[in-house]
């Protein structure tokens, strides 16, 4: 039986590859149980048509190779917005308005759920454009992040639109200090990724750290190793209560899996494993959760796994690293 009234308000955020579709699918299934047939689904906005995806995440699997899901109103918002934007003010009324419609539930409808992959650097605008949304942030660590993406899609949307890349470097050297030459080439692709995945989560963190009203933060590698103990939380932030059917849901893998697939290079990991001491002080800043074992045993399977299966010889500068105890 539901605890909360009113109509609600849910938007699940993350860089891609965090988790956010396990936690989209969850709530999916809570909000399936508590309001049947009340709560709209609104999946990666920016990208996807709405009415196409408007349904269990379970029931739209085979929509991803379908022309007609993609979103052309939504793409052109996307690139109508700043990456990195904390005003309404900043942002034409119309991307205003589009905004504002992704939570406002069809008739007949009293609850909205919204998923983005391309949100973190917009959460104060969204904010401030629906002051009354809870949202829950996923972080997860760069290593697993990256070695999911790399070979599935890239963060800058280049298989849809024109890449966000170079406006992303602009962004970042106009509002953050971030001069272009700290910056990798747009053809150093895990390079690029691995900025994406570093600013993105950044900025999350520097604007929850000191505004988390109606803020969830979940730590990807706590939920992978707690699940049941996220499940009550999330079910605390919705306000509904915990039944045993949530757990058992999150048990099962949702979305594509890499499971312990191997996609970087020893170079690669080298240019990800180097944001993972920074991962950890990000974690720090929103939570009490330690990440430092999970962290260690990343490190362990990229190293043991990349030269075992690709016959890399280890680099100079691994050994040198590996030496200074800095993999370790």
């Amino acid at each position: 039986m539901s605890i909360g009234l009113g109509s609600k308000k849910i938007l699940v955020l993350g860089v891609g590859r965090s988790g956010t579709t396990a936690i989209y699918s969850l709530l999916q299934k809570i909000f399936e149980d508590q309001y049947p047939q009340q709560t709209d689904y609104v999946y990666e906005p920016f990208l996807w048509d709405r009415s196409t995806f408007n349904k269990h995440y379970l029931k739209i699997t085979n929509e991803f190779h379908v022309a007609d899901a993609v979103s052309v109103e939504g793409m052109y918002h996307h690139r109508q917005i700043p990456l990195f934007c904390d005003q309404q003010a900043d942002v034409a009324d119309a991307s205003v308005n589009w905004l504002q419609t992704l939570f406002c539930p069809e008739a007949a409808k009293s609850h909205s759920i919204v998923k983005m992959i391309r949100a973190n650097g917009r959460i104060d605008l969204i904010r401030q454009i629906v002051p009354e949304v809870r949202i829950i942030a996923l972080l997860r660590n760069p290593l697993d992040v990256i070695n999911s993406a790399i070979n599935r899609f890239s963060f800058f949307g280049d298989e849809f639109h024109q890449s966000d890349f170079n406006r992303f470097r602009q962004e970042l050297s106009l509002f953050q200090n971030v001069s272009a030459a700290q910056l990798p080439d747009a053809d150093d692709v895990v390079g690029r990724e691995t900025a994406f995945w570093y600013a993105m989560n950044q900025h999350l963190v520097d604007r929850l750290e000191h505004n988390h009203d109606h803020v969830l933060p979940v730590v990807y590698e706590q939920f992978d190793r707690h699940r049941e103990q996220i499940v009550e939380e999330i079910c605390r932030f919705v306000g509904v209560e915990v039944q045993p059917a949530y757990s058992q849901h999150v048990r099962n893998s949702v979305g594509p899996v890499t499971g312990s697939e191997v996609n970087l290079t020893a170079r690669q990991y080298l240019t990800v494993e180097s944001k993972l001491a920074e991962y950890a002080t990000m974690v720090s800043r929103l939570t009490d959760y330690d990440v430092s074992e999970q962290l260690h045993a990343a490190r362990e399977r990229f190293i043991s796994s990349s030269f075992r299966e690709q016959g890399i010889a280890r680099s100079h500068r691994f050994n040198s690293l590996y030496a200074q105890n800095q993999l370790k």
